[in-house]
Protein backbone atom coordinates (compact mmCIF):
# COMPACT_ATOMS: atom_id res chain seq x y z
CA UNK A 1 0.00 0.00 0.00
CA UNK A 2 2.78 2.49 0.56
CA UNK A 3 4.29 2.70 -3.20
CA UNK A 4 1.04 2.95 -4.07
CA UNK A 5 0.20 6.43 -0.86
CA UNK A 6 3.59 7.88 -2.55
CA UNK A 7 2.60 7.84 -6.03
CA UNK A 8 -1.27 9.30 -5.30
CA UNK A 9 0.56 11.86 -3.39
CA UNK A 10 3.41 12.76 -6.06
CA UNK A 11 0.43 12.67 -8.66
CA UNK A 12 -1.58 14.99 -6.35
CA UNK A 13 1.38 17.46 -5.96
CA UNK A 14 1.80 17.58 -10.14
CA UNK A 15 -1.76 18.89 -10.90
CA UNK A 16 -2.29 20.62 -7.38
CA UNK A 17 -2.32 24.70 -8.15
CA UNK A 18 0.27 26.78 -7.26
CA UNK A 19 0.31 28.64 -4.88
CA UNK A 20 -1.35 32.47 -5.59
CA UNK A 21 1.40 34.74 -6.30
CA UNK A 22 1.27 38.14 -8.00
CA UNK A 23 2.56 38.85 -11.41
CA UNK A 24 5.52 39.90 -10.59
CA UNK A 25 6.03 36.76 -7.80
CA UNK A 26 5.68 34.28 -10.82
CA UNK A 27 7.82 36.05 -13.10
CA UNK A 28 10.96 36.13 -10.35
CA UNK A 29 9.79 32.44 -9.70
CA UNK A 30 9.15 31.31 -13.21
CA UNK A 31 10.16 33.40 -16.06
CA UNK A 32 13.04 32.49 -17.93
CA UNK A 33 14.86 34.71 -20.33
CA UNK A 34 16.68 33.23 -23.62
CA UNK A 35 20.09 33.39 -23.95
CA UNK A 36 20.12 36.46 -26.37
CA UNK A 37 18.93 38.71 -23.81
CA UNK A 38 20.56 41.41 -22.68
CA UNK A 39 20.60 39.58 -19.52
CA UNK A 40 19.43 35.97 -19.71
CA UNK A 41 18.59 33.46 -16.85
CA UNK A 42 15.88 34.28 -14.50
CA UNK A 43 13.63 37.30 -14.61
CA UNK A 44 14.54 40.39 -11.79
CA UNK A 45 11.92 42.79 -11.58
CA UNK A 46 14.01 44.44 -9.24
CA UNK A 47 15.89 45.42 -12.36
CA UNK A 48 12.68 47.40 -13.66
CA UNK A 49 10.98 48.45 -11.00
CA UNK A 50 8.53 50.79 -12.74
CA UNK A 51 7.28 47.79 -14.32
CA UNK A 52 6.02 45.95 -10.22
CA UNK A 53 2.73 48.27 -9.83
CA UNK A 54 1.38 47.54 -13.26
CA UNK A 55 1.87 43.79 -13.46
CA UNK A 56 0.62 43.45 -10.02
CA UNK A 57 -2.58 45.14 -10.74
CA UNK A 58 -3.80 42.09 -12.72
CA UNK A 59 -3.68 39.90 -9.86
CA UNK A 60 -5.71 42.15 -7.36
CA UNK A 61 -9.01 40.87 -6.80
CA UNK A 62 -10.36 44.89 -6.06
CA UNK A 63 -9.19 45.85 -9.85
CA UNK A 64 -11.09 45.56 -12.29
CA UNK A 65 -9.86 47.28 -15.01
CA UNK A 66 -5.76 47.77 -15.78
CA UNK A 67 -5.08 51.03 -18.27
CA UNK A 68 -1.20 50.85 -18.89
CA UNK A 69 -0.71 54.97 -18.82
CA UNK A 70 3.22 53.84 -19.26
CA UNK A 71 6.31 57.17 -19.76
CA UNK A 72 7.61 57.31 -23.67
CA UNK A 73 10.41 55.74 -21.80
CA UNK A 74 8.64 52.11 -20.97
CA UNK A 75 6.01 51.97 -23.72
CA UNK A 76 7.49 49.67 -26.00
CA UNK A 77 5.24 50.32 -28.70
CA UNK A 78 4.90 50.88 -32.32
CA UNK A 79 3.57 52.84 -34.73
CA UNK A 80 -0.66 52.03 -35.17
CA UNK A 81 0.07 51.82 -38.81
CA UNK A 82 2.67 49.86 -38.96
CA UNK A 83 2.42 47.08 -41.32
CA UNK A 84 2.58 43.66 -39.78
CA UNK A 85 3.56 40.49 -41.76
CA UNK A 86 1.15 37.54 -40.84
CA UNK A 87 0.03 34.15 -42.67
CA UNK A 88 -3.00 36.08 -44.17
CA UNK A 89 -0.99 39.34 -45.77
CA UNK A 90 -0.17 42.17 -43.74
CA UNK A 91 -2.32 43.82 -40.79
CA UNK A 92 -1.16 46.84 -39.19
CA UNK A 93 -0.11 46.81 -35.47
CA UNK A 94 -3.60 48.87 -35.10
CA UNK A 95 -5.50 45.63 -36.35
CA UNK A 96 -3.68 43.54 -34.18
CA UNK A 97 -5.34 41.24 -31.93
CA UNK A 98 -4.67 38.44 -29.57
CA UNK A 99 -4.94 35.10 -31.19
CA UNK A 100 -3.78 36.72 -34.52
CA UNK A 101 -0.78 34.99 -36.03
CA UNK A 102 2.17 37.09 -36.79
CA UNK A 103 6.12 35.47 -37.65
CA UNK A 104 9.76 35.47 -36.04
CA UNK A 105 12.59 35.96 -36.80
CA UNK A 106 13.29 32.20 -37.92
CA UNK A 107 10.12 32.75 -40.27
CA UNK A 108 8.22 30.83 -37.73
CA UNK A 109 4.40 30.97 -37.19
CA UNK A 110 3.80 32.45 -33.50
CA UNK A 111 0.87 34.04 -31.77
CA UNK A 112 -0.52 37.17 -30.37
CA UNK A 113 -1.23 36.29 -26.41
CA UNK A 114 -1.99 40.31 -25.55
CA UNK A 115 -2.10 43.53 -27.08
CA UNK A 116 -2.19 46.72 -25.51
CA UNK A 117 -4.25 49.67 -25.34
CA UNK A 118 -3.38 52.71 -28.53
CA UNK A 119 -1.01 54.88 -26.45
CA UNK A 120 -1.44 58.84 -26.95
CA UNK A 121 1.80 61.15 -26.46
CA UNK A 122 4.65 58.94 -26.35
CA UNK A 123 7.73 60.28 -27.32
CA UNK A 124 8.35 58.75 -31.28
CA UNK A 125 11.05 58.08 -33.17
CA UNK A 126 11.53 57.06 -36.98
CA UNK A 127 14.29 54.64 -37.18
CA UNK A 128 15.65 54.25 -40.62
CA UNK A 129 17.37 51.13 -42.09
CA UNK A 130 20.01 50.31 -45.04
CA UNK A 131 17.57 48.61 -46.90
CA UNK A 132 15.30 51.34 -47.12
CA UNK A 133 12.58 50.66 -44.52
CA UNK A 134 11.22 52.51 -41.59
CA UNK A 135 9.64 52.27 -38.46
CA UNK A 136 7.94 54.79 -36.55
CA UNK A 137 8.37 53.13 -32.31
CA UNK A 138 8.32 55.12 -29.34
CA UNK A 139 11.23 55.81 -27.30
CA UNK A 140 10.87 52.52 -24.78
CA UNK A 141 10.43 50.42 -27.61
CA UNK A 142 12.93 47.29 -27.28
CA UNK A 143 15.31 46.21 -30.49
CA UNK A 144 17.36 43.02 -30.68
CA UNK A 145 20.92 44.55 -32.18
CA UNK A 146 24.53 43.66 -33.11
CA UNK A 147 26.59 45.57 -32.32
CA UNK A 148 30.13 44.10 -33.71
CA UNK A 149 30.55 40.66 -32.20
CA UNK A 150 28.06 41.64 -29.63
CA UNK A 151 24.30 41.13 -28.85
CA UNK A 152 22.53 43.12 -26.98
CA UNK A 153 18.84 44.40 -26.19
CA UNK A 154 18.27 48.38 -26.53
CA UNK A 155 15.28 51.02 -26.19
CA UNK A 156 15.21 53.06 -29.71
CA UNK A 157 16.30 55.74 -27.46
CA UNK A 158 19.02 54.08 -26.15
CA UNK A 159 20.10 53.17 -30.27
CA UNK A 160 19.64 57.03 -30.95
CA UNK A 161 22.18 58.17 -28.21
CA UNK A 162 25.01 55.54 -29.81
CA UNK A 163 24.04 55.45 -33.26
CA UNK A 164 27.43 55.88 -34.83
CA UNK A 165 30.91 54.50 -33.93
CA UNK A 166 33.14 56.78 -35.58
CA UNK A 167 31.80 56.75 -39.59
CA UNK A 168 30.38 53.37 -38.93
CA UNK A 169 26.68 52.46 -38.58
CA UNK A 170 27.03 50.88 -35.19
CA UNK A 171 23.93 48.67 -35.08
CA UNK A 172 22.63 46.08 -37.44
CA UNK A 173 19.48 43.97 -37.60
CA UNK A 174 19.69 40.31 -38.85
CA UNK A 175 17.33 39.87 -42.20
CA UNK A 176 14.50 37.02 -41.14
CA UNK A 177 15.17 33.73 -42.18
CA UNK A 178 12.00 32.32 -44.71
CA UNK A 179 8.44 32.27 -44.19
CA UNK A 180 7.32 28.84 -43.46
CA UNK A 181 4.65 27.94 -44.99
CA UNK A 182 2.25 25.11 -46.39
CA UNK A 183 2.29 24.38 -50.04
CA UNK A 184 -1.00 25.85 -51.36
CA UNK A 185 -2.95 24.00 -54.30
CA UNK A 186 -2.65 26.69 -56.91
CA UNK A 187 -4.81 27.78 -59.43
CA UNK A 188 -1.93 28.02 -61.89
CA UNK A 189 1.89 27.12 -61.12
CA UNK A 190 3.79 28.85 -59.61
CA UNK A 191 7.17 29.36 -62.18
CA UNK A 192 4.21 29.57 -65.19
CA UNK A 193 2.29 32.29 -63.29
CA UNK A 194 5.79 34.17 -62.81
CA UNK A 195 7.03 33.84 -66.25
CA UNK A 196 3.65 35.48 -67.64
CA UNK A 197 4.01 38.09 -65.27
CA UNK A 198 7.17 38.85 -66.58
CA UNK A 199 6.96 38.61 -70.24
CA UNK A 200 3.68 37.64 -71.02
CA UNK A 201 0.73 40.17 -73.19
CA UNK A 202 -0.97 41.51 -70.19
CA UNK A 203 -4.29 41.14 -72.26
CA UNK A 204 -3.61 37.18 -73.50
CA UNK A 205 -2.18 34.27 -72.65
CA UNK A 206 0.88 34.57 -74.82
CA UNK A 207 4.42 35.06 -73.87
CA UNK A 208 7.18 36.67 -76.03
CA UNK A 209 10.70 35.38 -75.54
CA UNK A 210 13.86 34.64 -77.70
CA UNK A 211 14.98 31.68 -79.47
CA UNK A 212 17.77 31.36 -76.96
CA UNK A 213 15.99 30.77 -73.93
CA UNK A 214 13.75 27.81 -75.16
CA UNK A 215 15.01 26.59 -71.45
CA UNK A 216 11.60 28.40 -70.33
CA UNK A 217 9.38 26.90 -72.93
CA UNK A 218 10.56 23.55 -71.79
CA UNK A 219 10.05 24.12 -68.24
CA UNK A 220 6.34 25.27 -68.47
CA UNK A 221 6.28 22.27 -70.51
CA UNK A 222 6.96 19.86 -67.42
CA UNK A 223 4.39 21.85 -65.75
CA UNK A 224 1.48 19.91 -68.00
CA UNK A 225 1.28 22.63 -70.64
CA UNK A 226 1.78 20.87 -74.32
CA UNK A 227 4.77 22.75 -76.18
CA UNK A 228 5.86 22.91 -79.77
CA UNK A 229 9.30 24.31 -80.63
CA UNK A 230 9.88 25.68 -84.07
CA UNK A 231 12.82 27.18 -86.38
CA UNK A 232 11.75 30.43 -86.05
CA UNK A 233 9.53 30.48 -83.39
CA UNK A 234 8.71 28.78 -79.52
CA UNK A 235 4.98 28.25 -79.48
CA UNK A 236 3.05 26.84 -76.70
CA UNK A 237 -0.34 25.49 -76.91
CA UNK A 238 -2.76 23.59 -74.51
CA UNK A 239 -4.50 25.44 -71.56
CA UNK A 240 -4.67 28.38 -74.29
CA UNK A 241 -1.17 29.41 -74.14
CA UNK A 242 1.28 29.95 -76.51
CA UNK A 243 4.83 31.49 -76.56
CA UNK A 244 6.33 33.17 -79.60
CA UNK A 245 9.98 34.04 -80.66
CA UNK A 246 11.32 37.62 -80.31
CA UNK A 247 13.00 37.20 -84.05
CA UNK A 248 9.23 37.15 -85.40
CA UNK A 249 5.75 37.78 -84.25
CA UNK A 250 3.78 36.05 -86.73
CA UNK A 251 2.85 32.21 -87.11
CA UNK A 252 5.52 29.49 -88.81
CA UNK A 253 3.31 27.57 -91.63
CA UNK A 254 3.21 24.68 -89.17
CA UNK A 255 1.97 26.49 -86.03
CA UNK A 256 -0.67 28.08 -88.43
CA UNK A 257 -2.01 24.58 -89.22
CA UNK A 258 -1.72 22.76 -85.75
CA UNK A 259 -3.09 26.14 -83.85
CA UNK A 260 -6.12 26.58 -86.24
CA UNK A 261 -7.36 22.86 -85.69
CA UNK A 262 -8.12 24.06 -81.80
CA UNK A 263 -8.98 27.44 -82.55
CA UNK A 264 -10.64 30.11 -84.85
CA UNK A 265 -8.46 32.77 -86.01
CA UNK A 266 -10.86 35.72 -85.36
CA UNK A 267 -11.27 36.28 -81.66
CA UNK A 268 -9.11 32.99 -81.03
CA UNK A 269 -11.83 31.56 -79.18
CA UNK A 270 -12.04 27.90 -78.21
CA UNK A 271 -14.10 24.85 -79.70
CA UNK A 272 -15.86 23.28 -77.14
CA UNK A 273 -17.50 19.97 -77.84
CA UNK A 274 -19.99 19.58 -75.05
CA UNK A 275 -19.18 22.46 -72.58
CA UNK A 276 -21.68 20.82 -70.28
CA UNK A 277 -19.53 17.72 -70.01
CA UNK A 278 -16.21 18.42 -70.18
CA UNK A 279 -15.76 22.03 -69.88
CA UNK A 280 -12.31 23.31 -70.83
CA UNK A 281 -10.37 25.18 -68.55
CA UNK A 282 -7.83 27.38 -70.17
CA UNK A 283 -5.00 29.41 -68.84
CA UNK A 284 -6.71 32.67 -70.04
CA UNK A 285 -9.73 31.54 -67.59
CA UNK A 286 -6.98 30.71 -64.69
CA UNK A 287 -5.68 34.53 -64.78
CA UNK A 288 -8.99 35.61 -65.66
CA UNK A 289 -10.26 33.91 -62.81
CA UNK A 290 -7.03 35.17 -60.66
CA UNK A 291 -7.74 38.27 -61.90
CA UNK A 292 -4.41 39.23 -63.57
CA UNK A 293 -5.52 40.01 -66.65
CA UNK A 294 -4.74 43.45 -67.72
CA UNK A 295 -3.83 43.96 -64.22
CA UNK A 296 -0.45 42.22 -63.48
CA UNK A 297 0.24 41.50 -59.55
CA UNK A 298 0.60 38.59 -57.42
CA UNK A 299 -1.90 37.16 -55.92
CA UNK A 300 -2.08 37.01 -52.14
CA UNK A 301 -2.07 32.87 -52.38
CA UNK A 302 1.26 32.89 -53.73
CA UNK A 303 2.83 35.42 -51.80
CA UNK A 304 2.07 32.83 -48.37
CA UNK A 305 2.84 29.81 -50.46
CA UNK A 306 5.16 27.37 -49.62
CA UNK A 307 9.13 28.56 -50.06
CA UNK A 308 9.46 26.13 -53.01
CA UNK A 309 6.20 27.65 -54.39
CA UNK A 310 7.54 31.30 -53.92
CA UNK A 311 10.84 30.86 -54.82
CA UNK A 312 9.89 28.99 -58.12
CA UNK A 313 7.55 32.09 -58.80
CA UNK A 314 10.51 34.12 -58.34
CA UNK A 315 12.60 31.92 -60.89
CA UNK A 316 9.81 32.35 -63.34
CA UNK A 317 10.37 35.92 -63.38
CA UNK A 318 13.91 36.13 -62.97
CA UNK A 319 14.44 34.30 -65.98
CA UNK A 320 12.30 36.30 -68.21
CA UNK A 321 12.42 39.93 -66.54
CA UNK A 322 15.24 39.06 -64.29
CA UNK A 323 19.05 40.18 -64.46
CA UNK A 324 22.41 39.57 -62.96
CA UNK A 325 25.28 41.38 -63.22
CA UNK A 326 28.69 39.88 -63.63
CA UNK A 327 29.34 40.48 -59.98
CA UNK A 328 26.37 38.68 -58.89
CA UNK A 329 23.88 41.57 -58.05
CA UNK A 330 20.39 40.91 -59.12
CA UNK A 331 17.94 42.84 -60.98
CA UNK A 332 14.26 43.23 -61.76
CA UNK A 333 12.54 46.78 -63.11
CA UNK A 334 8.73 47.20 -63.20
CA UNK A 335 6.97 50.06 -64.83
CA UNK A 336 3.87 48.85 -62.62
CA UNK A 337 4.00 49.91 -59.05
CA UNK A 338 1.37 47.44 -57.33
CA UNK A 339 3.57 44.36 -59.40
CA UNK A 340 6.92 45.70 -57.87
CA UNK A 341 5.62 46.34 -54.54
CA UNK A 342 4.86 42.31 -54.71
CA UNK A 343 7.80 41.23 -56.01
CA UNK A 344 9.61 43.41 -53.19
CA UNK A 345 7.40 41.42 -50.60
CA UNK A 346 7.77 37.82 -52.78
CA UNK A 347 11.52 38.36 -52.22
CA UNK A 348 11.55 39.41 -48.25
CA UNK A 349 9.31 35.92 -47.68
CA UNK A 350 12.25 33.99 -48.71
CA UNK A 351 14.77 35.83 -46.53
CA UNK A 352 16.32 38.12 -49.36
CA UNK A 353 17.43 41.70 -48.50
CA UNK A 354 15.90 43.66 -51.59
CA UNK A 355 15.85 47.49 -52.25
CA UNK A 356 13.40 48.95 -53.78
CA UNK A 357 13.97 52.12 -55.44
CA UNK A 358 12.21 54.82 -58.05
CA UNK A 359 13.43 56.68 -61.36
CA UNK A 360 12.34 58.34 -64.08
CA UNK A 361 12.75 56.40 -67.45
CA UNK A 362 12.53 58.12 -71.18
CA UNK A 363 10.95 56.62 -73.42
CA UNK A 364 13.59 56.74 -76.65
CA UNK A 365 11.33 56.17 -79.03
CA UNK A 366 8.84 58.95 -78.45
CA UNK A 367 8.86 62.49 -80.50
CA UNK A 368 8.14 64.05 -76.90
CA UNK A 369 10.65 62.03 -75.02
CA UNK A 370 7.80 61.50 -72.73
CA UNK A 371 9.23 60.40 -68.91
CA UNK A 372 7.74 57.55 -67.06
CA UNK A 373 8.81 56.45 -63.33
CA UNK A 374 10.03 52.85 -63.18
CA UNK A 375 10.62 50.63 -60.20
CA UNK A 376 13.91 49.19 -59.85
CA UNK A 377 14.18 46.01 -57.09
CA UNK A 378 17.89 45.19 -56.42
CA UNK A 379 19.03 42.24 -54.35
CA UNK A 380 22.19 39.71 -54.02
CA UNK A 381 21.49 35.88 -53.73
CA UNK A 382 24.36 33.44 -53.40
CA UNK A 383 24.49 30.27 -55.59
CA UNK A 384 22.80 28.12 -52.54
CA UNK A 385 19.56 30.02 -53.09
CA UNK A 386 19.29 29.86 -57.26
CA UNK A 387 16.70 32.43 -58.00
CA UNK A 388 17.31 31.35 -62.11
CA UNK A 389 16.45 28.28 -64.15
CA UNK A 390 18.09 30.02 -67.00
CA UNK A 391 21.75 28.61 -66.86
CA UNK A 392 23.05 31.43 -68.73
CA UNK A 393 21.63 33.85 -66.01
CA UNK A 394 22.27 31.14 -63.28
CA UNK A 395 26.24 31.06 -64.13
CA UNK A 396 26.71 34.37 -62.73
CA UNK A 397 25.06 33.72 -58.82
CA UNK A 398 27.90 33.78 -56.53
CA UNK A 399 28.94 31.60 -54.41
CA UNK A 400 29.29 32.52 -50.66
CA UNK A 401 32.72 31.56 -50.70
CA UNK A 402 35.49 34.80 -50.06
CA UNK A 403 32.47 37.06 -49.86
CA UNK A 404 31.61 38.95 -47.13
CA UNK A 405 27.60 37.53 -46.45
CA UNK A 406 27.25 38.84 -42.85
CA UNK A 407 26.19 42.14 -44.65
CA UNK A 408 24.00 40.60 -47.16
CA UNK A 409 21.95 38.63 -44.28
CA UNK A 410 21.48 42.11 -42.07
CA UNK A 411 20.42 45.35 -42.15
CA UNK A 412 22.35 48.48 -40.55
CA UNK A 413 19.95 51.05 -38.81
CA UNK A 414 21.37 53.97 -40.44
CA UNK A 415 19.70 56.96 -38.49
CA UNK A 416 17.18 57.45 -35.60
CA UNK A 417 15.12 60.80 -35.62
CA UNK A 418 12.69 62.44 -33.01
CA UNK A 419 9.27 62.73 -35.11
CA UNK A 420 5.67 63.90 -33.78
CA UNK A 421 4.14 61.85 -31.32
CA UNK A 422 1.87 59.29 -33.33
CA UNK A 423 -0.78 56.80 -31.37
CA UNK A 424 1.39 53.39 -30.79
CA UNK A 425 0.05 49.99 -29.32
CA UNK A 426 2.40 47.14 -28.57
CA UNK A 427 2.00 43.37 -28.80
CA UNK A 428 3.34 39.99 -26.84
CA UNK A 429 4.21 36.80 -28.60
CA UNK A 430 4.83 33.29 -27.81
CA UNK A 431 7.99 33.11 -29.86
CA UNK A 432 11.23 31.60 -28.13
CA UNK A 433 13.51 34.99 -28.52
CA UNK A 434 10.42 37.58 -27.91
CA UNK A 435 10.44 38.85 -31.70
CA UNK A 436 8.35 39.19 -34.49
CA UNK A 437 8.46 40.84 -37.73
CA UNK A 438 7.17 44.24 -37.87
CA UNK A 439 6.87 46.64 -41.58
CA UNK A 440 7.19 46.11 -44.97
CA UNK A 441 11.02 45.03 -44.57
CA UNK A 442 9.84 42.07 -42.43
CA UNK A 443 12.36 43.71 -39.58
CA UNK A 444 12.53 41.65 -36.25
CA UNK A 445 11.74 43.57 -32.91
CA UNK A 446 10.85 42.96 -29.63
CA UNK A 447 7.82 42.31 -28.26
CA UNK A 448 6.36 43.62 -24.47
CA UNK A 449 7.63 42.19 -21.19
CA UNK A 450 5.15 43.39 -19.27
CA UNK A 451 2.32 41.47 -21.37
CA UNK A 452 4.78 38.38 -21.43
CA UNK A 453 4.70 38.48 -17.67
CA UNK A 454 0.76 38.85 -17.52
CA UNK A 455 -0.08 36.13 -20.13
CA UNK A 456 2.68 34.13 -18.35
CA UNK A 457 1.08 33.84 -15.12
CA UNK A 458 -2.36 32.27 -16.08
CA UNK A 459 -4.39 32.64 -13.15
CA UNK A 460 -5.10 36.10 -14.11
Amino acid sequence: MKPKLELMNVTLAAVRPLKKTSVTEWANNFRQLPSDSAEPGQWKTGRVPYMKEVMDAFTQNEVHRVVVKSAAQVGKALDIKTPIPTPEGFKTMGEMEAGDKVFDERGEICNVLAVSEIYQNHECYKVRFSDGGEIVADAGHKWYVQDGDKEAILTTEEISVNLKKGNRNRYAIPVAKPLKLPEKDLPVDAYTLGAWLGDGNSYSAQLTLHEKDAEIAKKIEAAGHKVIICRENICIRGHDMRIVGKTKSDHCAECSRQFALHHKWKGIRDIQIDPIIAPRVTLYGKLRALGVIGNKHIPPIYLRASYEQRLELLRGLMDTDGTVSAKGRCEITQKSKILAENIFELLQTLGLKPTLKTKKAVCANSKTRAESAVYRINFLAYSDTSVFHLQRKLARQKSRENCRVTETERRRIVNVEKVASVPTKCIAVDSPGHLYLAGKNFVPTHNSEILLNVVGDLRT
